[in-house]
């Protein structure tokens, strides 16, 4: 059964957890408390207050308390989608049988995965298939999760799932004989992998760090960073069983046409209003909006069009969608395309992160056939993002640096997206490798000349606080950059390269659309354009 343990002033020691689930699955040692899966996380609050009284010194900070638990309260671990909403303590109980409706209409519609879901007596199993190549995954989430109370002087926490590992220990087993039982892909299940996901809260109320693992019988035991060292805090965290026939990486994203078609339906007016490149008609002028990593352009495209508005333009505003799996030069290439059948004589191209990248390079091809190009990047890895490489040795850097994607015009980290990020292994698709810092790509990109181009580079405070939107895993990153960085890509990666100018601004990953400056320097664009 699960251990935590926290290295307090050079010693290490267990601390006392709080079990929310059935006794019969509970560790033998630490446990102060047992609270019932039915019972809602906000009746939590006396539980964890009994447990503070435990706590030599300085109890966490309140404001974490009351985060832990209304994150808990509106979160589902599977249908969660933004991390406030996907806490390891969210429910596993679908809501009702149509819960998954939404969802599998879209499948449907686009026909390239298939995901579905199924609750018993608080086990929630998921199946994930990529209908074009029988790819599938399944994983199973255990009915119980627990919240570890971190002491004043913690400096590290490591979670011990020795008896969880073993293929013959009580968690394996029951997982496998209720899959069974219930019919939920038996022969995936009974070779698969034990996993935790887990959260830690530290600090003042806004440093919280997210991360998953999977272990195994021989390595069994998982060190959590933590974002702030020496204070209170909690770790929370959920087992679970996942197995995959192999890795979902591949030559295209399977969730793509899922998560366009979900915007769609989410903005309709905005995408009628700012149509797609490859389905406008001809123009002498024009504005595309070209969007990052597995997302969509339709919320970058709402704030343009607002701008453009106001500011009385007539020109059309486009979407450049594309499957940000393929290389960046494929992307460049399409976009390229699509400018020259506008006939369009001058662009402005609008690019966020990994679209950055590929607007820039578009517009420098532009420029060669003589079209007036203006550029506006926003938080692009020219000089590549350390997300990248963490990732490379597991999924927890792109399953956080995509999280920073979202935004407030919908959901980017969706339920489909989500799922297939778990399905990830061993490798990279190419247009995200692509990213890295010594990329090849990225080295003749800074080093080409072309037409002059502004770079947006945001930055947040070192601890974590601030106004920016992004309110999850901020000590993730914490121990990636070197410099000011918007917890994705760093300033001096924002603007590298020749002929830029950059535009400095106070502001996260996800958050660039908000800020006036931003704004403001679009209207500035628009005017010469």
């Amino acid at each position: 059964m699960v251990r935590v343990r926290a290295q307090v002033e050079g010693r290490e020691r267990t601390v006392p957890l709080l079990w929310w689930g059935d006794e019969s699955r509970m560790p033998a040692e630490g446990v102060a408390g047992v609270l019932a899966r039915e019972v809602h996380p906000e009746d939590a609050a006396g539980m964890l207050a009994e447990l503070l009284g435990q706590v030599r010194g300085e109890p966490p900070a309140r404001a974490l308390t009351e985060r832990l638990l209304r994150e808990a309260a509106d979160s589902h671990v599977v249908l969660g989608e933004s991390p406030e909403t996907w806490s390891p303590l969210g429910s596993t109980e679908l809501p009702s049988r149509g819960a998954l409706q939404p969802i599998q209409d879209v499948l449907h519609r686009t026909g390239d995965l298939w995901f579905d879901a199924e609750s018993h007596d608080g086990w929630l199993w998921t199946r994930l298939l990529d209908t074009e190549t029988t790819r599938s995954g399944v994983t199973i989430y255990a009915p119980d999760a627990f919240v570890a109370v971190l002491p004043p002087g913690t400096t590290g926490v490591t979670l011990d799932l020795t008896e969880d590992a073993d293929p013959d220990g009580p968690f394996v087993q029951e997982a496998v004989e209720v899959a069974m039982r219930r019919g939920w892909d038996g022969p995936w299940v009974d070779d698969g992998d034990v996993a935790v996901d887990w959260r830690a809260y530290v600090g003042a109320g806004t440093s919280v760090t997210d991360g998953d693992a999977t272990v195994h019988p021989g390595d069994a035991r998982v060190d959590v960073p933590l974002s702030v060292g020496g204070r209170a805090g909690y770790l929370v965290g959920r087992l679970l069983r996942r197995r995959s026939g192999s890795t979902f990486t591949g030559s295209r994203d399977p969730s793509r046409s899922a998560r366009l078609a979900r915007h769609h339906r989410a903005l309709p007016h905005v995408a009628a209003a700012a149509p797609e490149l490859a389905d406008a008609g001809p123009h002498d002028r024009a504005v595309v909006v070209v969007h990052g990593t597995m997302s969509c352009a339709i919320p970058l495209a709402e704030t343009v069009l607002d701008v453009v508005g106001a500011a009385g333009a007539d020109v059309p505003v486009l979407r450049f969608e594309h499957d940000t799996w393929l290389p960046i030069w494929e992307s460049v290439d399409e976009l390229v395309a699509g400018v020259r059948a506008l006939g369009a004589a001058s662009v402005l191209l609008v690019g966020h992160s990994r679209g950055g990248l590929v607007a820039r390079d578009a517009g420098i091809l532009l420029a060669a056939d003589g079209v007036t190009v203006r550029t506006l990047t926003l938080g692009a890895p020219f000089g590549g993002t350390p997300v990248i490489d963490v990732t490379e040795r597991g999924r927890r850097g792109l399953a956080a640096g995509l999280a920073a994607l979202r935004s407030t015009a919908g959901p980017v980290v969706d339920v489909l997206t989500r799922a297939v990020l778990r399905e990830l292994r061993f490798q990279l698709p190419e247009g995200i490798r692509d990213m890295h810092a010594r990329s090849s790509c990225l080295g003749r990109l800074r080093a080409t000349p072309g037409p002059p181009f502004v770079a947006a580079a945001g930055s947040v405070a070192p601890d974590g606080v601030g106004g920016d939107s992004w309110g999850a895993f901020p000590g993730f990153f914490r121990g990636l950059f070197d410099g000011a960085n918007d917890r994705v890509v760093a300033v001096a990666s924002a603007t590298a390269g020749r002929d830029v100018t950059a535009l400095h601004v106070r502001c996260d990953h996800s958050s660039y659309a908000r800020e006036p400056a931003v704004r403001a320097e679009i209207a500035a664009l628009l005017a010469g354009l």
